[in-house]
């Protein structure tokens, strides 16, 4: 019984995400995607451990103008250890702003309290961010990560990339 108990809860809350969803798509601004409410719970050899969640503007470093349409993507990786920490890439709104999803994969060391980070954001003009790709400028931004299954706090960045407006 407590098998089936989990089951309907884990299909209330991802319809309860779904709804949300599509509510802020409804509402909210067309060129801001929306932004996940809780880091998932995962499992199998390669889970995420921790979550952040980025609400963002990418900018021009020499004019401070919203950079629009470029992809935006977090991929470093340990050499002989693996990923630390990973996205999925996006592409920044016609103003510039940008929500992604950062996964830590391994912890090489204990999180602080609170637990943040300074990555390194990439930004891509010539390809689709995938991971291996080259890009064309990074910014480092501090994030701040919950555990898997909690419901993180946005951390608002501004990543200042050395590109042209």
């Amino acid at each position: 019984m407590t098998g089936h108990t989990d089951l309907i809860r884990k299909r209330l809350a991802t319809l309860a995400i779904a709804a949300s969803t599509l509510a802020v798509a409804c509402a909210g601004t067309p060129s801001t995607p929306a932004i996940q409410p809780s880091c998932g719970v995962s499992s199998g050899e390669f889970g995420e451990t921790d979550c952040a969640l980025l609400d963002g503007i990418a900018i021009g470093s020499s004019s401070g103008q919203p950079l629009a349409g470029i992809t935006l993507r977090v991929d470093s990786a340990v050499a002989g250890l693996g990923y630390v920490y990973a996205s999925n890439a996006i592409r920044t709104g016609t103003d510039g702003r940008f929500n992604l999803t950062v996964s830590r994969i391994n912890r090489f060391r204990m999180p602080t309290d609170p637990d943040t980070v300074t990555l390194e954001l990439k930004a891509f003009t010539t390809s689709s961010g995938r991971p291996g790709d080259q890009a064309n400028a990074a910014a480092a931004v501090q994030v701040r990560f919950s555990p898997s299954g909690q419901i993180p706090t946005p951390s608002v960045v501004t990543a200042r990339f050395a590109l042209p407006d």
